[in-house]
């Protein structure tokens, strides 16, 4: 299984992986941002650095990892500016923009390199509340793109500029995440075609799990939901993943397998069937 849950540092996360990094000083993220890059080295990975900084600063700031000129020259490391690829404070196109992430990891692959690692500090992209249901389902369909083809991405955002309910989400839409006080305890990501449910859900993060699903689905296609690394879930977040199978049953369809011992007995005790 891809690696999940909470991490001190995205080294090794992998060519599939995929991690929310709350930070509170944009050091704190260049060098997560610089671990992350540092295996994707060793691994012959294209690297991308995306934030809100210039090109020049970005540059400076990841001087440690050596001879960044030859680097940039020789397209190992490319350097680019938010505002080059988005309309800041508009929504995004989810679909679109995960396409141009699947088609940078083919380009990367034609000019061969084993895949792309991309560390992008994303605040920027959602300090707007109309930009986050778009910017969610992004980071969801970007996972499910990293799964299979050679993609992987450091999501960096800025906690203190971020509301805590969606730094909730964030997280919970990453396999991954650093500790941090907003950090969900459960984690909703893409594994074999369909998508896994990891650590601990409970009353209070009930809600976030369901928004998750809802960000996780697209319309008319099935999927499965695999629950054996689900750690704990009470019976208000076993009732609402009962009504989201429900839900999707006239929608593509959500089947449900790997249940772990918890789950079968709170659904003999409800008389629940997932």
């Amino acid at each position: 299984m891809r690696t999940h849950g909470c991490i001190d540092s995205p080294a090794g996360l992998g060519a599939d992986g995929h991690a929310c990094w709350g930070f509170e000083r944009s050091e704190e993220f260049v060098g997560a941002a610089l671990d992350f890059f540092a295996d994707g080295l060793r691994a012959n990975r294209r690297l991308v650095y995306l934030s809100g900084e210039p090109v020049a600063q970005q540059r400076e700031r990841l001087d440690p990892l050596g001879d960044v000129g030859a680097m940039i020259d020789g397209g190992s490391l490319h350097l680019l500016e938010l505002k080059q690829l988005y309309q800041l404070g508009e929504p995004v196109d989810p679909d679109a923009q995960a396409a141009l992430f699947g088609a940078a990891t083919k380009a990367a692959h034609a000019d061969g390199f084993s895949g792309v690692s991309l560390a992008t500090q994303s605040t920027d992209m959602v300090v707007e509340p109309r930009t986050w249901d778009a910017h969610l389902r992004l980071e969801s369909r970007a996972d499910r793109l990293a799964t299979s083809t050679g993609f992987s991405a450091l999501c960096g955002y800025q906690r203190d500029r971020l509301p805590a309910g969606l730094l909730a989400d964030l997280t919970a839409v990453h396999p991954t995440a650093n500790s941090f006080p907003e950090a969900t305890l459960f984690h909703l990501f893409g594994k074999d075609g369909g998508l896994a449910l990891s650590g601990q859900v409970d009353r209070f993060s009930t809600e976030t799990m369901t928004r998750a699903l809802d960000y996780a689905h697209r319309p008319g296609q099935p999927t499965s939901l695999d629950l054996e690394a689900l750690d704990f879930i009470d019976h208000h977040g076993l009732e609402a993943l009962v009504e989201h199978t429900r839900r999707l049953d006239a929608d593509g369809g959500c089947g449900v397998h790997g249940q772990p011992p918890i789950v079968e007995r709170l659904c003999d005790l409800l008389e629940l069937r997932l």
